[in-house]
């Protein structure tokens, strides 16, 4: 008797649809300038009142620091993947059919490795974006994790800091890529 080790195509145990995933900012990632300048400015605000007048540009720069990088403290996932979209923070749900190249790029600073995703789009950003994320205005004034380029032939392309994160930017790139191949 020929054993075949052929999977059924509708047997859906068979082919798993992927899982829906979201990842953060890692721990650490900005919490010594959010609260390192948030204790500065407070200092700061103390010898102004005190008076030294000066130390009151210290303590607006000191908290525009910390208001910048504010968002590396909170748990809102950076970004992730689920059957109706690629989720980038600040942007919102793109589109899978949008997306025309998913790739790792990673560059050194002396020994510190910076990788980034870069999301190769085919059409305008406002036209991938199937479900857009509000966000309220004071968030308008932080950080964000992503930045959008124009390429020379006219497409865009975003691109994600991924060494920020929690989840390793291999394993990010391999379960992004499943949904596309799904």
């Amino acid at each position: 008797m020929v054993q075949t080790n052929f999977s059924d195509p509708w047997d859906d145990a068979a082919n798993p649809q992927p899982e829906s995933f979201a990842t953060g900012y890692s721990r650490g990632a900005g919490e010594g300038l959010v609260y390192g300048g948030g204790a500065v400015a407070l200092g700061a605000i103390l010898f102004s009142v005190f008076g030294y007048p000066l130390a009151a540009l210290l303590a607006i720069g000191a908290a525009a620091v910390a208001i910048w990088f504010y968002p590396t403290v909170l748990k809102e996932p950076q970004i992730g993947g689920r059957s109706d979209g690629l989720f980038v923070d600040g942007i919102g749900f793109i589109d899978w059919a949008s997306i025309t190249e998913m790739s790792l790029h990673t560059t050194a600073v002396r020994s510190i490795l910076l990788t980034k995703l870069h999301i190769r789009l085919n059409t305008d950003l406002q036209k991938a974006v199937s479900k857009p994320q509000k966000l309220p205005f004071w968030r308008m004034v932080m950080m964000k994790n992503w930045v959008l380029k124009q390429d020379e032939d006219g497409m865009q392309t975003i691109i994600v800091n991924m060494h920020t994160l929690r989840m390793p930017a291999e394993q990010v790139l391999s379960r992004l890529r499943r949904f596309r191949s799904a």
